[in-house]
């Protein structure tokens, strides 16, 4: 909020008169930082890659160090991103079932087995409709 102050004109009662210019919130949804493992290495005391190493019970990290790590993260209620850890891996652990359309009833019946499996081994299923495109060489990572 600015504001500033002026003397009015009218002298004899020696108002003044107050401007403000309030400044809108840019969203009425109050944003939630999300928790990283820069976080929890500020609060164990220890460098990030620390952190990367005592939470996936890496060598190179004493038990002490790896309690620290564990309680900060409690703490903070730190979850690991799937995505960010993804690009350090270039594993994103998802499988893409790509189809043209669901309506057929045959789809889901098969899909969802195929979820389960995945779910079972660790993985994620990503469900692609595409009706426009009937040629699936668009569909492949470029080089």
């Amino acid at each position: 909020m600015l504001g500033s102050f002026a003397r009015a004109s009218d002298t004899q009662s020696h108002t003044y008169t107050c401007q403000l210019r309030l400044r809108r919130p840019r969203s009425a949804i109050p944003v939630v930082k999300r928790v990283t493992s820069f976080d929890v290495a500020k609060l164990a005391g220890v460098s990030q890659p620390t952190v990367s190493r005592a939470l996936r019970n890496m060598p190179g990290t004493s038990p002490h160090t790896r309690q620290k790590v564990r309680w900060a993260a409690e703490q903070l209620t730190y979850i690991p991103s799937d995505s960010a850890r993804s690009l350090s891996t270039t594993r994103s652990r998802r499988i893409a079932v790509v189809s043209e359309e669901l309506t057929n009833p045959y789809y889901p019946e098969l899909v969802e087995p195929l979820r389960r499996h995945l779910a079972d081994h660790d993985l994620r299923t990503v469900v692609i409709t595409d009706s426009e495109h009937h040629d699936p060489a668009h569909l492949r990572s470029p080089p």
